[in-house]
């Protein structure tokens, strides 16, 4: 599968326009009706002021911008690596370019990888936030899959089950399952254990005595993760870097789009009771 570096763009801008719709839904009072066939939001008079809902929206978009930011940074880095190893005719240089470019690849994967783990704990404070309050304003993604998985643990912290009986409760444990709790997993190796490095490849043109083109391959432990998502790799496929991060990156957007959408269909309906 090949995704387009805009493909990735819309889909993070589309997640960070509907956490801005559920945000200003909840500051005024909003609600989402159906006119002339097109969902539109309608505000009414702005609640008290709300420093960290702010925060918390403001937050998420800028841990997107940061994720994109690196993305974009990755596809710089390997053109730029590209154009010095083509004007470069010592080998050695060479070789040097080589490795340095598949070393900057990994620094960025790991950024990107970090700026994801943190952007679902901003999710999980702003969920917690949306259905309690201030009480649970802090309680990261750890806390929401906890109140997912064990309704007598919520209903001791808060003396309810609303993040067990939300619409969003189902999604929220599929994206953790199939890629945040990996990611954590992984991002756990990469901090306490080992680094890892991709492999890559650079070809020669024997006749011309030049280089041709590198490739830097998404290192193994990463690559499971993107089998996970994409049926279509295998573990020992042999896939690009930027491709697999573009994959990885549609796929989380995509759910958490979906779990955003619950999230403000619920908040119609019971979460701004809380205020």
């Amino acid at each position: 599968m090949i995704i387009y570096n805009d493909e990735v763009r819309e889909s993070l801008n589309t997640l960070k326009r509907k956490v801005y719709d559920l945000s200003i839904m909840y500051l005024f009072d909003g609600k989402q009706v159906v006119q002339d066939g097109e969902k539109i939001l309608l505000l009414q008079k702005m609640c008290k002021g709300d420093d960290f809902m702010i925060t918390l929206r403001d937050g998420i978009s800028y841990k997107l911008k940061c994720i994109y930011l690196h993305l974009d940074f990755l596809k710089q880095i390997g053109d730029g690596h590209n154009k010095k190893l083509a004007n470069t005719k010592d080998s050695i240089k060479q070789t040097q370019l080589f490795y340095r470019c598949v070393e900057e690849h990994m620094f960025l994967v790991e950024d990107i990888i970090f700026h994801l783990i943190s952007l679902f704990d901003y999710l999980g404070n702003l969920i917690g936030y949306l259905y309690y309050g201030d009480s649970k304003r802090k309680i990261k993604w750890k806390g929401i899959m906890t109140c997912c998985r064990k309704p007598e643990w919520e209903r001791k912290e808060t003396g309810s089950e609303k993040i067990y009986k939300s619409s969003a409760s189902e999604y929220l444990i599929d994206i953790n399952d199939k890629i945040i709790s990996k990611l954590q997993e992984y991002r756990a190796e990469l901090i306490h254990y080992k680094y890892d490095l991709p492999s890559g490849k650079m070809s020669i043109n024997i006749f011309e005595h030049d280089f041709s083109q590198f490739s830097v391959y998404t290192p193994k432990e990463l690559l499971k993760i993107i089998c996970a998502i994409d049926n279509e790799i295998k573990k020992d496929d042999k896939v690009k870097i930027y491709d697999a991060l573009s994959i990885l990156l549609k796929s989380i957007s995509l759910k958490t789009c979906k779990i955003v959408d619950y999230l403000t269909s619920d908040l119609q309906k019971t979460i701004k009771l809380i205020r």
